[in-house]
């Protein structure tokens, strides 16, 4: 048998043969002879590259175990297409290299958190990675509530950092990823409402109205939003929550709403208690009057 030859013998021929790289697989020591005789180096690197871009697992691995192909690789690009391709075996093999730093794996976390939370997972093992914050922020961006949640659970972000992330959540409208953050149960929520009157929705005006964390004293700006926006959804909301009074001012918001003839308003604020207290009627009905309001005088002047 060929492979029963001296090894140098064994060399000599594979020399001379022109498709000697077929016969690889013969045997384990005819395998390792081979490997020795042809240097898979030449050209460039061209195995490796040629087995990254086909993305073949098999082939590079055992390219990575030749010492010459690692350190003649351009590691950068091989990495790179590894990672884009999502060949999450060969990547955890080439993040422990000492040529994996914690810029590009950084970056590689950033652009995981777009989308691939079995990439995140990988990276946020690594120790050489550090970049958490952009790399939320991101995942923020994209609302990936999932890959929130890894960050979360493996205590990546402080909470000052999270409860900023938080106010983001709610001034760039992603919903899914600010239910991730409020989950976290040691937030502040300070600045929520205030990020709340500036961008408004619904999921998360509700939300944060039925948690007790929320600074309620700040709330009030809320019946402001809803009354001038003619928000029906938001203030049936605020009505029904006890530490918020729509009869502020001497009925202010039910005075601004007649000037500005918002019936639906009117006859909300009118159904609360603490707004039918102190309801100067003749005030409304003058406001009514002056303005030429025909439905709304004719509605003040029908309510008992």
């Amino acid at each position: 048998m060929l492979q029963d030859l001296p090894n140098n013998i064994i060399i000599n021929i594979l020399n001379y043969c022109e498709y000697s790289s077929s016969l690889f697989t013969i045997s384990k020591t005819f395998n390792s002879l081979c490997e020795i005789a042809f240097d898979p180096t030449r050209n460039d690197n061209r195995a490796i590259r040629w087995a990254t871009m086909v993305n073949d697992t098999r082939i590079t691995k055992r390219l990575l175990r030749d010492k010459r192909v690692v350190e003649a690789m351009n590691f950068k690009e091989v990495i790179q297409k590894m990672f884009r391709c999502d060949n999450y075996e060969i990547f955890k093999q080439l993040i422990k290299d000492r040529r994996a730093n914690s810029e590009l794996l950084n970056e590689f976390l950033r652009i995981s958190c777009q989308g691939s939370l079995r990439m995140v997972k990988i990276l946020l093992n690594n120790k050489k990675v550090n970049g958490f914050k952009h790399a939320f922020s991101a995942a923020l961006v994209g609302d990936n509530h999932l890959i929130i949640r890894e960050f979360i659970n493996r205590k990546k972000i402080d909470l000052y950092s999270l409860n900023r992330f938080l106010i983001e959540s709610i001034m760039i409208g992603k919903v899914y990823s600010f239910y991730e953050i409020m989950k976290e149960s040691q937030l502040s929520l300070d600045g929520t409402i205030d990020a709340l009157h500036e961008r408004y929705n619904y999921k998360i005006a509700v939300t944060l109205l039925h948690d007790k964390r929320t600074d309620f004293s700040k709330a009030q700006v809320l019946i402001d939003d809803a009354c001038e926006n003619n928000n029906i959804e938001l203030l049936r909301e605020l009505l029904e929550h006890p530490e918020i009074d729509p009869s502020l001012g001497n009925n202010e918001y039910l005075i601004r709403a007649c000037e500005q003839n918002k019936i639906e308003i009117i006859k909300m604020l009118l159904k609360n208690q603490s707004v039918q207290l102190i309801f100067d009627r003749r005030r409304c009905i003058q406001i009514a009057y002056k303005y030429q309001y025909i439905e709304l005088y004719n509605f003040l002047n029908s309510t008992v």
